[in-house]
């Protein structure tokens, strides 16, 4: 899903980064780069056309914060009580003892 997100946000910046000097698009590399460069985009933020970055970024990270915030909903609700030893209160010796709530 995130793949196809960046996918589609390269796709509508219409980049020309395997352009000629004299202005020929070249279709085919083009759609190649966009489609690697999604594929790095799934990790980290690169600015693929020049202009002003802030909005691009913003909307960027929202977009990371929350595809991590419902994977983590969808994981602490699917998962058992067992496997989620992390979010029990500390004991009161401070120290969480698996097996026990």
């Amino acid at each position: 899903f995130h793949y196809l997100l960046m996918l589609l946000w390269i796709l509508f910046m219409r980049s020309n980064f395997c352009g000629s000097i004299d202005g020929v698009r070249r279709p085919v590399s083009e759609l190649v780069y966009n489609a690697v460069m999604a594929f790095v985009l799934v990790f980290d933020i690169v600015n693929i056309k020049e202009g002003p970055t802030r909005l691009k970024n913003l909307l960027y990270y929202s977009l990371i914060t929350t595809e991590h915030g419902v994977l983590m909903y969808f994981w602490y609700r699917m998962t058992s009580s067992n496997m989620r030893v992390w979010t029990r209160p500390p004991t009161s010796h401070g120290v969480t003892v698996p097996g026990t709530t």
